[in-house]
């Protein structure tokens, strides 16, 4: 109850220095991110093959569902009182905003003014390293490459690349573009950020054997990835 008191003393001081962080507001701000989105992904699918189109409408959908229920979540601790739907609304709004930065940057033919600053552009394959015989916890220079997923049920990818001095990181399901991100390896441990410098991903170390590499997440869990030939990048 004390924590609800803060909430609702925090939103009335806000709303009297700042109009924009009433309700109305907060709820204009979402609808303006939900059609810049909207407006990108259609552009999208206009290029895309019909097996890359349902790919993408699949994962949408998908994204649209966690992104209701996390926001719906992030508002919990307010249920009940008017600043639930303004931290629900601004919620929606940051993480579609973001969602709408990773689908352009994964196309920049269609969005080359539109990309966020640190878009990045495919680059040829680098030289990778030989292939290690030892369970080690690995360096950047290990982990830069592509990497095929040996447990999901369909064809899951992830490049690892250093372009212009910063890291990208990005996901494909089936080849079709899922998730662009940064990566950081700091004190063994594997940060994953979106390109609003966001969390996404924590793993508490890194490891590679015969070029099978290992995440190993703080819950206990592991994904394992197997180093690919390289093969000739999307555009």
């Amino acid at each position: 109850m004390h924590f609800l008191f803060l909430l609702l003393f925090a939103f009335q001081l806000l709303s009297d220095a700042n109009p924009c962080q009433t309700q109305m507001c907060s709820q204009i701000n979402y609808q303006s991110a939900d059609k810049q989105l909207n407006q990108s992904y259609q552009q999208i699918l206009q290029i895309l093959t019909k097996p890359h189109k349902e790919k993408l409408r699949i994962s949408q959908r998908q994204w649209i569902k966690f992104r209701d229920a996390n926001c719906d979540y992030q508002a919990f601790q307010a249920f009940g009182t008017q600043l639930y739907q303004t931290i629900k609304d601004q919620c929606l709004q940051r993480v579609t905003s973001n969602r709408t930065l990773e689908l352009q940057a994964l196309y920049p033919q269609l969005f080359p003014q539109k990309s966020h600053p640190n878009t990045p552009a495919r680059q040829p394959p680098r030289q990778t390293l030989p292939l290690v015989q030892e369970h080690i916890v690995i360096n950047p220079q290990h982990l830069i490459g592509e990497w095929l997923s040996l447990e999901s049920s369909g064809e899951m990818e992830i490049h690892f690349t250093i372009e212009n001095g910063q890291r990208y990181y990005r996901s494909y399901i089936n080849s079709v573009p899922f998730e662009v991100a940064t990566w950081q390896l700091r004190r063994g441990k594997l940060f994953i950020n979106s390109l609003q410098r966001e969390r996404l991903y924590t793993y508490k170390k890194a490891t590679l054997k015969n070029d099978i590499l290992t995440l190993h997440e703080e819950t206990g869990g592991i994904e394992q990835y197997r180093r690919m030939i390289v093969k000739m990048h999307r555009n």
